[in-house]
């Protein structure tokens, strides 16, 4: 993990992991240009994304956020927002008492303890992503675009042409099963869930009754007819927008 601030450190913090396939730089120049308050953001490159390492589980890559929040003094935390992958690290900081997290944001999380079905789904999609990008770069770039709107496309293709079988599925793996536990009221009180219709994580949560089981105070917010992380994609102003007033709403 390779990890970026922005700002003023006496500002709120916020700390903004990544989805997948999108470095922090990358994220919060997409994030940052519709903020209107002032922040201190911390935005990490995941392992095998930008300036970081290997990557080789959620839990390595909070173990290297933790360590370096708290030997900084960063544990008072505004926000704690995670989407797709981010979320899968985030989920190790959200449930560590030795932060004080006022508000936390998860897009696209697979919150079950093992999601083998959507595992071998992502795998079986990203490896042959793999070999397309290697031989056809740019009609999958084009699909991507097409997919995700032009950043997050381009993005999603120079990834897929730097990322090895085994960087693919440890990043997939770190989406699909982590260690789940009934939250606190105070938890489930500043947690807010986001999902796309038609993604199938939101499928496999409600399967597995994860919100009845764990958290039944919170109440997602589904967005209609959009896909995985397509609120960010094709709405950002709209999401950044409603991701601020969630912020500083008391």
């Amino acid at each position: 993990m390779y990890i970026r601030e922005y700002g003023d450190p006496r500002n709120p913090v916020v700390i903004l992991l990544a989805p997948l396939f999108l470095t922090g730089k990358q994220f919060y120049e997409m994030i940052h240009q519709y903020l209107r308050g002032d922040y201190f953001i911390i935005a990490p490159d995941h392992g095998g994304h930008g300036k970081s390492g290997e990557y080789i589980s959620s839990k390595d890559e909070y173990e290297q956020l933790k360590k370096y929040l708290t030997e900084k003094g960063y544990t008072d935390i505004k926000l704690l927002y995670g989407a797709s992958l981010g979320a899968a690290t985030g989920w190790h900081i959200f449930n560590d008492s030795s932060f004080n997290i006022e508000k936390t944001w998860f897009d696209g999380v697979g919150l079950a303890e093992s999601n083998p079905f959507i595992e071998w789904i992502m795998k079986r999609v990203f490896h042959k992503k793999k070999k397309d990008v290697e031989r056809k770069y740019e009609t999958v770039e084009a699909g991507l675009i097409k997919e995700y709107r032009e950043t997050i496309g381009k993005y999603m293709t120079d990834c897929l042409a730097k990322f090895d079988k085994k960087r693919i599925d440890a990043l997939c793996e770190a989406c699909c099963r982590f260690e789940l536990k009934p939250l606190s009221d105070k938890q489930q009180e500043s947690l807010h869930l986001d999902y796309g219709e038609n993604e199938l994580n939101l499928r496999i949560i409600n399967k597995a009754k994860t919100i009845e089981k764990y958290m039944p105070k919170v109440r997602p917010v589904v967005r209609k007819g959009l896909p995985h992380c397509g609120y960010i994609a094709f709405h950002l102003k709209e999401y950044v927008d409603e991701l601020e007033e969630f912020t500083l709403k008391s």
